[in-house]
């Protein structure tokens, strides 16, 4: 699939939870960004090669998908897209995850249950749109 878009940005979210996919559905309805979700095989590889492929502005991750290979993932795409933004979702509210993920440099950790304002709100501080 070739996707041409002009002043619009491409949102990866991986993720299964309906809920985000509608928030982002209802996002991409009311803009001009591209909003694509991954919820295929929990595999590393195939994730990261998702990500990596994709050239996305900004990916959501989410933990609650991603778990118990989140913090090895974000490793790796840090290897590969230093410069890539992310937003971290997970239902883990240890400290022990967190220290790991923010050492990791992502942009925005939320602890669910996340609102659709602050989710949609966090897209676009990031994206700066």
């Amino acid at each position: 699939m070739l996707i041409v878009c002009i002043s619009s940005m491409k949102i990866q979210v991986i993720s299964t939870e309906k809920e985000l996919k509608g928030e982002f559905d209802n996002f991409q309805g009311n803009s001009q960004h591209y909003v694509e979700f991954y919820c295929g095989e929990k595999n590393s590889l195939d994730i990261l090669s998702f990500i990596v492929s994709g050239n996305a502005s900004l990916v959501i991750l989410d933990d609650d998908y991603t778990s118990p290979h989140s913090v090895h993932l974000l490793e790796s795409i840090r290897k590969v897209k230093k410069e890539q933004k992310i937003i971290f979702l997970t239902s883990d509210d240890g400290l022990e995850l967190g220290k790991k993920i923010s050492s990791l440099g992502v942009q925005f950790y939320a602890i669910k249950p996340i609102s659709e304002k602050e989710m949609i709100d966090s897209a676009r501080s990031i994206l700066k749109i």
